[in-house]
């Protein structure tokens, strides 16, 4: 028993709005961990930099409390599995990277754009 062709249109439909939804995502993300390499390398007087920097002591709604870009770059490195770069001992190279090790590989920007063009695309499965 096949599909019937209607079915069969939504399926292939459905499948290619995911896959499209999932490289939109993906850009999205990988734009935001593009934003964090650039702001990390910014000098500190910049206004950009100051605010990203700030502490806000205020008192706040109830409920979980907002994320921070550190919070989520580092939520990202997470999903990612984006591997360390340290090379110092073999146990290093199944290591996920972490938001210190991202703070530091970013500063230099043609090693952080080969960590990002590493980073994985989903496809629907």
């Amino acid at each position: 028993m096949g599909l019937e062709p209607e079915s069969a249109n939504a399926l292939t439909t459905t499948i290619s709005t995911n896959s499209v939804q999932n490289v939109n995502r993906n850009k999205i993300l990988i734009g935001v961990l593009r934003w964090f390499g650039h702001v990390e390398r910014m000098s500190e007087d910049r206004m950009v930099k100051k605010i990203y920097r700030a502490k806000v002591n205020i008192k706040r709604c109830r409920g979980r409390p907002r994320l921070t870009l550190e919070d989520h770059v580092s939520k990202l490195l997470e999903e990612g599995r984006v591997k360390s770069t340290r090379i110092l001992r073999r146990a290093c190279m199944k290591k996920i990277m972490n938001l210190k090790e991202a703070k530091e590989v970013c500063k230099d920007r043609d090693t952080w754009r080969s960590v990002l063009s590493g980073y994985p695309v989903r496809d629907c499965a």
